[in-house]
């Protein structure tokens, strides 16, 4: 699933985490460029 850059060039290959919140069957679905702690934590 690349994400395209404004000129239309690949930008990058984003990772993708999914989860399903089992109580509630929400689903929460996060893309970062890398799996580092500031991308899970928003800490950028």
């Amino acid at each position: 699933m690349p994400i395209l850059a404004r000129d239309g060039g690949v930008d990058i290959e984003p990772h993708v985490f999914v989860a399903v919140l089992g109580a509630s069957n929400y689903t929460f679905a996060c893309a970062t460029r890398t799996e580092t702690m500031a991308d899970w934590t928003g800490n950028r």
